[in-house]
């Protein structure tokens, strides 16, 4: 089945629940492609563009696409895939190539690789990677302390992306 481009205010998805599902956040560096699954981000509108934030912690090895990459796409599978997109969060592409154990197919859009199993899939151009740090949470202290130690990783970079495109399988 093939894809179609649609505006953001048709999507029709409960955005929450599409965060809920897991995204995978797909980039290339030097001719490679790596994912990751990611369930935190936001849509929404940032310097008069629509766009799609996504967080990457330093160690992940994603997070070497994310920095070489001046695109990357953020892509929902069908329900029934829900085992192979948890794989995806689960394992490093560092150690195995994940993306030929799901038997993902990588498509592009405007250079920017996908998967062609997906059903819903956002083509974003990075804008800006801000780094979060223990200053960035105000008078919450039980954000930091339950999500940054050392078991956990260190803190986020947050990836400010440009919708450039909106893909829906037929």
């Amino acid at each position: 089945m093939a894809f179609y481009e649609i505006t953001p205010a048709q999507l029709g998805e409960n955005v929450f629940e599409m965060f809920r599902e897991g995204f995978l956040l797909t980039a290339e560096r030097d001719g490679k492609v790596n994912t990751m699954t990611v369930g935190w981000g936001a849509l929404g509108v940032m310097w008069g563009k629509n766009v799609m934030i996504t967080s990457v912690r330093p160690e992940r090895y994603t997070y070497e696409f994310m920095e070489a990459s001046d695109t990357f796409s953020m892509a929902v599978l069908p329900r029934e895939d829900k085992k192979k997109v948890g794989y995806c969060g689960s394992v490093s592409g560092r150690d195995t190539d994940k993306i030929a154990e799901c038997g993902f197919d990588v498509e592009y859009a405007d250079g920017t690789p996908y998967f062609a199993q997906s059903r819903v899939v956002f083509i974003c151009k990075k804008l800006a990677a801000p780094a979060l740090e223990q200053a960035s949470f105000l008078g919450d202290d039980t954000i930091p302390n339950r999500w940054y130690d050392a078991k956990s990783g260190g803190y986020h970079t947050l990836f400010f992306g440009e919708i450039l495109k909106i893909l829906i399988k037929e």
